[in-house]
């Protein structure tokens, strides 16, 4: 149990401090999209290496994890939620972060019943996770292709979230 607790502070360990520290580095460099990118990318990773955790012995390897997913999530939070401002109109902003954290609370819902379910199916053909390891890999690589397609878009287009954006208080979205 102290280990297993131990292990579920990772993440969020590395996302408090993480935040702090990359919250820094995207304001000095404002490429919004390009590090939401990124940290889908790490999240890809991370959740690809619990998929091949070798076995009991490797503990380490499944700490790398989580500290890799720990950065995703502190690159996430200190990326895109600024998006919001950059892209809805302003008299929309409020509603805008209140939709997107349902949606995101929706997932955090969703997301437990849905492993839930994948390890009843599939525990009588594989030991341990490997089927709900593979729900998150495909998650991520669903997260991964998005966030390529919305880095594209803006650079391909009005580059609002991706060039550098000396003022933002005057900065007024309605048409």
């Amino acid at each position: 149990i102290q280990e297993a607790s131990t292990l579920i502070c990772v993440p969020m360990f590395t996302t408090i401090v993480g935040s702090l520290i990359f919250g820094v580095i995207i304001d000095k460099y404002n490429r919004y999209s390009a590090f939401s990118f990124a940290a889908s990318i790490i999240q890809l990773v991370s959740f690809v290496i619990l998929v091949y955790v070798p076995d009991r012995n490797y503990r380490w390897v499944v700490y790398l994890a989580f500290v890799l997913y720990g950065i995703s999530n502190a690159i996430y939070l200190t990326s895109y939620w600024p998006c919001i401002k950059f892209t809805v109109p302003s008299r929309l902003t409020t509603t805008a972060y209140g939709l997107n954290f349902c949606l995101q609370a929706s997932l955090m819902v969703l997301g437990p019943l849905l492993t839930g379910y994948v390890i009843d199916k599939t525990k009588k053909y594989s030991e341990g996770y490997y089927g709900a390891s593979l729900v998150f890999v495909v998650i991520a690589v669903c997260s991964t292709v998005v966030g390529a397609i919305v880095m594209i878009s803006d650079y391909n287009r009005d580059r609002i979230l991706y060039d550098k954006i000396p003022q933002l208080e005057g900065l007024e979205l309605d048409a």
